[in-house]
């Protein structure tokens, strides 16, 4: 994602795929100084790269001091909006992903390509798939992801880019070839799971998610002489109790954060830690290469 920082203020600002600036309450950057017009400039998403466009403005757009009717961001290039005194710099000019605005305009961005929305006691997720975006709200149930949702009685807009390589794989990094190494004390409490690449570790935690992640991953495990797609399936409701959990919602939240602790780790196809199977209503370990040690 692109990100602008105020060189006085320190502020930082996380451009959406289609980012408007100006004084106008419509812009998504609102700056109200005196020199910027109602819609001053426009920041965009061309498909490979961060375009910025001046839009008719009274006292002009400068980049790097220069006055510029249309330019490529570039890290480290510094831009001022109705002055040559720019103040504000360039410092990310990384594919945008999807994010959620809620209604006093904070957002909630993605970890390599993932989305969580977390509020209240519900959560969903929305990830690219077949070139276009799917969210996966708190009961389990999936569909093209819409341009508004509600989570938890609060309403959030999506700012969803046109997918393409680079957007969903920044990090060339999947389930499939990363391996998970579960340390597990002989009480099995307070168990650590390890995500390593090339024998590197990417992350390490002991997140309440672990929980969740090593039930599945045993299952799997214990299902190995099966035939690969058959491996390890936990019907939904009989993990709900097996993990003590208050009902699908619960299960639905930790399924999510699960998805987020390993987008954090790099992985770009995040949502497949946690398959799941719609027609059986059954979760399983989306990891093959999985380690189970003596803690």
């Amino acid at each position: 994602m692109a990100i602008l920082e105020n060189r006085h203020s320190g502020a930082r600002v996380v451009l959406r795929s289609e980012t408007t600036i100006g004084r106008s309450r419509q812009c998504v950057l609102r700056l109200d100084e005196g020199r910027v017009s109602g819609h001053h400039a426009l920041v965009r998403w061309a498909s490979s790269r961060w375009e910025l466009r001046d839009l008719g403005s009274r006292n002009g757009t400068y980049v790097d001091g220069a006055l510029a009717r249309e330019a490529t961001l570039r890290i480290g290039a510094v831009i001022g909006f109705g002055r040559p005194d720019a103040e504000w710099e360039v410092l990310s000019t990384t594919a945008p992903g999807p994010i959620a605005v809620d209604d006093e305009g904070l957002l909630t961005t993605a970890h390599g390509g993932l989305l969580v929305i977390e509020h209240g006691e519900q959560a969903v997720a929305v990830w690219a798939e077949h070139g276009g975006w799917v969210l996966e709200d708190h009961l389990g149930e999936r569909r093209e992801a819409p341009p508004e949702v509600v989570v938890g009685g609060a309403h959030f807009s999506l700012d969803l880019p046109t997918p393409s390589r680079r957007t969903i794989d920044e990090v060339p990094l999947r389930c499939s070839t990363a391996a998970f190494r579960f340390h597990v004390p002989k009480n099995e409490e307070g168990i650590r799971l390890v995500v390593l690449m090339r024998d590197e570790p990417l992350v390490s935690t002991t997140s309440a998610v672990v929980e969740l992640l090593y039930r599945l991953a045993r299952a799997r495990a214990d299902q190995s002489a099966l035939a690969p797609a058959e491996q390890g399936w936990v019907l939904t409701d009989d993990l709900v109790r097996a993990l003590g959990y208050r009902d699908r919602r619960h299960l639905a939240v930790v399924v999510h954060r699960a998805r987020r602790v390993a987008a954090q780790a790099g992985l770009t196809d995040a949502s497949d830690v946690v398959e799941r199977d719609q027609s059986t209503d059954s979760l399983r370990f989306g990891g093959i290469d999985v380690g189970f040690e003596r803690a």
